[in-house]
């Protein structure tokens, strides 16, 4: 009995130190809040690589790194200028929110999964070798003026 009376004070303590407080889950990220346009920062500030994400789940993708773009040896999946080995290539396609991980924006070329970019905030990162890297290997912040 007393076992229930301490577990049941401790609940009320709990749940009026929320109220208390404040205290709230920070929003997750909805599809919305991915639509726009996101730039590459570089050291020099001036990048021309960016991503368009269009609210009707496509974008288009200007100017990227192929070693982002064109991450595998197998080019029929990948987009146009991959199997050049250009520096830089354009493509567009779908993308989607993981079902697991609202902060993890899928990118599609061709119906196959080309790149994951991960939000922290203002910036979507990539990873090109593996997620155990203190930071992304290509960073893109949202462009203010090209947003929704």
């Amino acid at each position: 009995m007393v076992t229930r009376r301490r577990a049941g004070i401790t609940g009320i303590l709990a749940a009026m130190t929320v109220a208390l407080t404040g205290c709230t889950l920070p929003a997750q990220p909805g599809p919305q809040d991915y639509v726009g346009t996101w730039r590459l920062q570089t050291a020099s500030g001036d990048a021309a690589a960016r991503f368009e994400v269009a609210g009707d789940n496509t974008y288009t993708a200007h100017d990227i790194p192929a070693s982002m773009a064109c991450g595998t040896e197998v080019y029929s999946g990948s987009p146009p200028g991959c199997a050049d080995h250009r520096d830089a290539v354009d493509f567009a396609g779908k993308w989607r929110l993981s079902e697991a991980d609202a902060k993890e924006l899928r990118f599609y070329f061709a119906d196959l999964l080309l790149r994951k970019g991960y939000r922290d905030g203002d910036e979507l990162g990539f990873y090109t070798h593996t997620l155990d890297a203190p930071r992304p290997d290509y960073v893109f912040t949202r462009d203010p003026s090209g947003s929704r």
